[in-house]
């Protein structure tokens, strides 16, 4: 009877460690397999990153041909008598500027990547900021249409000047770029009850096409297929960096009622900064 009653308790004991095993099995294959799954995604985004920065290599170096060439053509004519020397010097330096704008962004772009990007904050005033970059859209020979502006007057906040000022330019280039009948407007308040400022930059241009309307501000993605209007499809990236980077956040849609398209910008006002 003991023997038995010893014989069923070893067989007990027996089924508990399988159980146990079995249980301990099924837990170590879940866990391999998530790891497994990591791994894979890991993997994938490395192979994303990789064919990346093969696109940005290949389209910055384009890109950064594109002002060198006419340099070299701008010196050919000028050495030939084809063009006066200050007309090609003129020339040399419109293309050397396009170049050290373009170095900029990329260099921008690299340190939005690493997280790295220096701003000076002080008080600034963003309609006195947006008002000069309009006056420079107008005086575009790019420009077609009218650019009317609605900004209020106390909108001060705590940002980097030079940065900002660069992200409105962009947007401004780029409504300008894209717009040949209509208007673009920009306008701008400040939210009291939210403590923030928001900005809308609009237009009646081509709009954002719908196979990149929600990747627009992904790296190397750009709003045209057309060729004669090329870009890095870095611009956007880095203006999403910057305005993150003052605790912002910006927004892209296409509008519903006419053409066009619509970036919204908000950004915060400090308890300083904040007008009463």
């Amino acid at each position: 009877m003991q023997k038995q009653e010893s014989e069923d308790q070893e067989e007990v004991h027996t089924l508990n460690e399988l159980r146990f095993i079995q249980k301990m099995n099924k837990s170590l294959t879940t866990q391999l397999n998530k790891k497994i799954h990591q791994i894979e995604k890991l993997n994938k985004n490395l192979s994303e990153q990789n064919s990346k920065k093969d696109d940005f290599i290949s389209i910055a170096t384009h890109e950064l041909k594109s002002p060198i060439h006419p340099i070299l053509g701008f010196a050919e004519l000028a050495k030939t008598g084809i063009m006066s020397n200050d007309e090609a010097w003129d020339g040399v330096v419109e293309m050397a500027t396009q170049l050290q704008n373009l170095i900029g962004v990329i260099l921008d772009a690299n340190h939005i990547d690493r997280q790295s990007l220096k701003l000076s904050f002080s008080e600034i005033n963003l309609k006195s900021i947006i008002t000069q970059k309009v006056m420079i859209s107008k005086a575009s020979p790019d420009c077609m249409v009218p650019i009317v502006s609605e900004l209020g007057d106390d909108m001060i906040i705590s940002g980097d000047e030079v940065r900002l000022g660069e992200v409105f330019q962009n947007l401004l280039n780029n409504s300008v770029k894209f717009t040949e009948t209509g208007l673009i407007k920009v306008s701008g308040y400040v939210d009291k009850s939210n403590n923030e400022v928001l900005l809308r930059f609009s237009d009646t241009g081509k709009g954002i096409p719908k196979d990149v309307e929600n990747h627009i501000f992904d790296k190397f993605v750009t709003k045209n297929s057309d060729s004669q209007k090329p870009g890095t499809g870095l611009g956007l990236f880095v203006s999403k960096g910057i305005i993150e980077s003052h605790g912002g956040k910006i927004y892209a849609n296409n509008n519903f009622l006419e053409k066009g398209a619509t970036f919204t910008i908000i950004l915060p006002i400090t308890q300083s900064d904040q007008v009463s």
